[in-house]
C-alpha cells in the first residue's frame, strides 16, 4: 500500500506538473493570440486611415470634376450669347460686340486657366490614384494574406487549445483517478492501521496477560521454595515424627501442586481457545465480506438481467402489436379481395350481358347484311362493292367478338391466380399465427425456467443461511465448553479451599498465600467467561447483519424475477435469434403484403381500361 501510495503521490506530481506545464503553453498560445489581435487592428486602422485618404482624394476630384464641367457649361451659355449678338448686332451693338469679345477673351483665359489647373489637377491626381489603387491593391492584398495567416494561426491556436483542453481534461480525470485511488489506499491504510492497533493493543493485552501470569508463576514459584523450605523445616522439626504422616502431607502438598499445573493447564486451554475463537470469528467476518461482495455481485447481474428481461418484453410486445398490425392488414385485404371478387363477379356478368347483347346486335346485322345482300344480288355491280365492305365489317365483328372472349378468358384466368395468391397469403398468416404460438410458449417456458431457477437460488440462499446456523451453533457449543471449564476450574478452587481449610494446622500465612491463588483463578476464570459473553455478542450481531442481508437479498428476489447469469445468456441468445427470425417473417409478410396490393390494383387497372 505504501508502494501504491508512493507511485500515486508520483503519479500526481507528474500530473501536476504537465498540467502547469499546458496551463503555461495555454497562456503563452492567449498571449499569441492577443498579439496577433493588436496586429489585426493594427492593418484595420492602417487600412482604414488609407480608404479615408482615398474617399478624402476622390471627393476633391469630384469637386474639380464639378467646377470644370461649370466651367464648360458657362463657356458655352457664352459662345452660345455671342453668335446670338453676333447675328442680332449691327453697328450700335459693336461696342458690346467688343466688350462681349473682352469678356470672351477673358472666359477664354479664365476657361484656359482653369483647363491648365485641371490638368494639373489632374496630373497631380493621377500618380496619387495610381499609388493609391497601387497601395488599396497591395494593402488589401497583404490584408487579405495577413488576415488568412491570423485565421490559419488562430485556428491552429484554437486547435492546439482545445487538444490542451482535451489533454487537461484527461490529465484532471487522470488526477481525480489518481486522487480517488490514493483515498481508497488512504482509507486501506487507515484500515490497516486501524487493525494494527487494535492487534497492538490485542498483543498489549495478551503480553500483561503474560506478565502477570508470569509473575504469577514466579509468585507460586516463591510460594513454592518456601513451602519447600518450611517443609523442610518441618522436616527437620519432625524428624521425630512419624513416617507416615510426614508423607501424607508431601503427597496433599504434591497433589496440590497437580491440581494448580492443571488450573494453569486450563487456563492456557481457556486462553487458546478464546484465540481459536476470535480466528474462528474473523474468519466468519471474511465469510461475511466474501457472501456481501458475491451478494453485490449477483445484485448487479441481477439488475442487467432483468433489464435485458425487460427489454426482451418489450420487444415481445412490440412484436405482439406487429402482429396485431399485420392481422388488422390481413383482414384490410380480405375486404379488399372480396370487394376485388365482387366487383369481378358484376363485370363478369356485366360482360356477358354485353356480349350477348353484341352477339344479338351482330346477329341482327347479320340478317340484314344478309337481306340486304340478297336484295343487291340483283343490282348492278357498283352495289357489289357495297356488299364486299359489309363482308369485311362482318369479319371485323367476328375478330372483336374473339378478341373480348379471350379478355373475359384472361380475366378469370388473373382472378384465378389472385384467388391462388389470397390463399397462399392466408397460408402464410396461419403459419406465422402458428409460429406466435409457438413464441408465446417458449416465452412461458422461459418464465418457468425463471421461477425455478430463482427458487434454486433460494435454497442456495437457504443452504448458506444453515451452513451459517452450523457455524453459530459450533461456536456455541464451544462457548459452552468454555463455560464448562471455566466452571470446572471454580470447582477445583473450591475444592482447594475445602483443602485448605481442611488442613488448618498448616499456619495462616499458607491459607492466605493458597487463597490469592484461588481469587487470581476464580480472576482469570471471570475475565474468560467476559471474552466467551463479547464473542457470544459478536457472534449474535454477525448474525442479526447476515439475517439483514439474507432479508435484502430475499427482498430483491421477491421484487425482481432473477435467473442465474450463465444459463441467461444462452436463453437471450435464442430469443435474440428467435425475435430476428420473427422479425424477418414479419418484412416478409410486409413485402408479400405490398406484392398482394400491387397486384390488385394492377387487376383493377386492367378491369378499369377493359371498360
Amino acid at each position: 500500500v505504501r508502494d501504491r501510495y508512493e507511485k500515486a503521490q508520483i503519479e500526481l506530481r507528474r500530473l501536476q506538473g504537465e498540467r502547469e506545464k499546458l496551463f503555461a503553453d495555454n497562456e503563452r498560445m492567449q498571449y499569441e493570440i492577443e498579439r496577433a489581435q493588436t496586429q489585426c487592428t493594427k492593418t484595420q486602422a492602417a487600412y482604414d486611415k488609407a480608404q479615408e485618404e482615398i474617399s478624402r482624394l476622390s471627393i476633391e476630384v469630384e469637386k474639380h470634376r464639378d467646377k470644370h464641367e461649370k466651367l464648360q457649361n458657362e463657356f458655352r451659355k457664352v459662345v452660345a450669347e455671342y453668335d446670338h449678338l453676333r447675328e442680332t448686332a449691327g453697328g450700335p451693338g459693336r461696342d458690346r460686340y467688343s466688350r462681349y469679345e473682352r469678356d470672351e477673351v477673358r472666359t477664354k483665359e479664365e476657361n484656359d486657366r482653369l483647363r491648365a489647373e485641371v490638368d494639373r489637377l489632374r496630373e497631380r491626381t493621377g500618380p496619387g490614384r495610381e499609388h493609391c489603387s497601387k497601395y488599396g491593391f497591395e494593402q488589401e492584398k497583404e490584408r487579405t494574406a495577413e488576415m488568412e495567416r491570423l485565421k490559419d494561426e488562430l485556428q491552429r491556436n484554437l486547435s492546439t487549445n482545445q487538444q490542451l483542453e482535451t489533454k487537461l481534461h484527461e490529465t484532471a480525470m487522470q488526477l481525480d483517478l489518481a486522487r480517488q485511488d490514493l483515498g481508497k489506499a488512504q482509507a486501506t491504510q487507515e484500515k490497516q492501521r486501524m487493525e494494527l492497533e487494535r492487534a497492538i493493543i490485542e498483543l498489549e493485552k495478551y503480553r500483561d496477560r503474560y506478565e502477570k501470569l508470569k509473575a504469577q508463576a514466579e509468585k507460586l514459584e516463591k510460594d513454592n521454595e518456601k513451602l519447600r523450605m518450611e517443609v523442610a523445616q518441618t522436616e527437620r522439626r519432625q524428624t521425630l515424627a512419624a513416617d507416615k504422616v510426614r508423607n501424607d502431607e508431601r503427597l496433599e502438598i504434591e497433589r496440590l501442586k497437580e491440581k494448580l499445573e492443571k488450573a494453569l493447564q486450563a487456563r492456557n486451554a481457556t486462553e487458546l481457545e478464546a484465540g481459536r475463537l476470535a480466528q474462528e470469528l474473523e474468519k466468519s467476518q471474511l465469510h461475511l465480506t466474501k457472501a456481501l461482495e458475491t451478494n453485490e455481485a449477483t445484485k448487479i447481474e441481477f439488475e442487467r438481467m432483468a433489464t435485458e428481461l425487460a427489454r426482451m418484453h418489450e420487444r415481445l410486445e412490440r412484436d405482439k402489436l406487429d402482429w396485431k398490425t399485420l392481422e388488422q392488414e390481413r383482414d384490410v385485404l380480405r375486404a379488399e379481395v372480396q370487394q376485388v371478387r365482387s366487383g369481378m363477379d358484376t363485370q363478369r356478368r356485366t360482360l356477358d350481358h354485353r356480349t350477348q347483347e353484341t352477339l344479338i346486335k351482330l346477329q341482327q346485322e347479320l340478317a340484314q347484311s344478309n337481306r340486304e345482300r340478297d336484295k343487291m344480288a340483283s343490282m348492278l355491280e357498283k352495289q357489289g362493292r357495297q356488299g364486299e365492305s359489309i363482308e369485311k365489317q362482318i369479319i371485323k365483328y367476328d375478330a372483336d367478338i374473339k378478341q373480348l372472349t379471350m379478355e373475359r378468358d384472361q380475366l378469370v384466368i388473373q382472378l384465378e391466380k389472385s384467388q391462388d395468391m389470397l390463399m397462399n397469403f392466408q397460408q402464410e398468416l396461419n403459419h406465422s399465427e402458428a409460429e406466435l404460438e409457438k413464441h408465446k410458449q417458449e416465452v412461458a417456458r422461459l418464465k418457468n425456467e425463471q421461477k425455478k431457477m430463482s427458487q434454486d437460488v433460494e435454497k442456495g440462499a437457504k443452504e448458506v443461511l444453515e451452513n451459517r446456523d452450523r457455524e453459530i451453533a459450533k461456536l456455541q457449543q464451544q462457548l459452552q465448553q468454555a463455560q464448562k471449564e471455566r466452571d470446572t476450574h471454580k470447582q477445583r478452587a473450591e475444592k482447594a479451599e475445602k483443602l485448605l481449610h481442611e488442613s488448618g494446622a498448616r499456619g495462616d500465612s499458607e491459607l492466605e498465600q493458597w487463597r490469592n491463588v484461588i481469587e487470581q483463578e476464580t480472576k482469570r476464570a471471570d475475565q474468560a467467561e467476559k471474552t466467551a459473553q463479547d464473542l457470544q455478542k459478536r457472534i449474535q450481531v454477525m448474525e442479526k447483519q447476515l439475517q439483514q442481508q439474507l432479508n435484502q437479498m430475499a427482498q430483491y428476489q421477491r421484487e425482481r424475477g432473477i435467473q442465474p447469469p450463465a444459463a441467461d445468456e444462452k436463453e437471450l441468445q435464442r430469443l435474440r435469434k428467435e425475435l430476428e427470425k420473427s422479425q424477418g417473417d414479419v418484412k416478409n409478410c410486409n413485402t408479400e403484403k405490398e406484392r398482394l396490393q400491387s397486384q390488385l390494383e394492377m387487376l383493377v387497372q386492367e378491369l378499369e381500361k377493359n371498360q
